[in-house]
Order: C-alpha cells, then structure tokens, then sequence
C-alpha cells in the first residue's frame, strides 16, 4: 500500500514531523512519500493510505489545509490517519483541529485508522514526537 503524507508546514515543524513519519514507514518497509501543500493538489488517487498534517491556526488546521480538505473528492476505501502540531496544550487547539479533520474525512468516506498531536513547546518533545510517529505508522 502506497502512503501519502499531505502536509502544510509553514515553519517547518509539522513538515519535520511528517518526515519522521515518512521515515519510520519506509524502515518498516512500506512505500511513503511526504507531499507539501503548497499550490499544486495532490492527486489522491495513487495512496491506498493517507496521514493529513497541519499545525493549528485558531483552533483549526491551517486554512490551506482546511481549503484542501473541503475540496477534496471521495476518500472510500481509504485508511486515514491525522496530525496536528502546535504551540500550546492539546486543550487550546490541536484536539480541535483534529476533531475538524476527523469530521470532514469522514464525510468523504475514510477509514479513520489513528490520530496524534504534540505541541511544540512541551516538555519532552522529541519523545512525545517518537510516540507520534510510532502510534501513526502503526495504522499502516
């Protein structure tokens, strides 16, 4: 099974997140590949399995990870899993974020297979980040 990483990174955070990721899924033999929202679309299709990443903007995934998601055509058969970085506690944004994706792959028919976050200025972050990356290469 083919896995697309979609991120949106505007400091590199989530990006560096979704690069561990990537890398722990491919040391674990399957096939990854980080693809950056920028301006082009990724075209879905080619991913049996696919890990949404956006830090939090507001409370909510970034608008142009929000944009994507509301664009985005059927996600049937789909095993999904979701990301959120942030700054501050889970409480003020990244459940909220994650709660945000979640609804909307759901609408479009995905298999929501894990979820995780970690915020960027905890305590113990490259561990929390190990335990991510674990915790969502392990729905693949």
């Amino acid at each position: 099974m083919k896995i697309g990483i979609i991120a949106y990174s505007k400091t590199g955070n989530t990006l560096y997140v979704a690069e561990k990721l990537r890398d722990e899924l491919i040391s674990a033999g399957k096939e990854a590949s980080v693809v950056r929202l920028r301006s082009e679309t990724p075209d879905l299709e080619r991913y049996g399995g696919l890990v949404f990443c956006s830090p939090v903007n507001g409370g909510a995934p970034a608008d142009t990870m929000k944009s994507y998601l509301a664009k985005m055509k059927s996600l049937e058969g789909k095993k999904v899993a979701l990301m959120a970085t942030g700054l501050f506690p889970a409480a003020l944004g990244r459940r909220q974020t994650l709660a945000y994706m979640k609804k909307i792959c759901r609408e479009k028919g995905a298999e929501i297979c894990g979820e995780a976050s970690v915020g960027w200025w905890s305590f113990g972050r490259e561990r929390k980040i190990e335990r991510l990356v674990d915790d969502l290469a392990s729905c693949f």
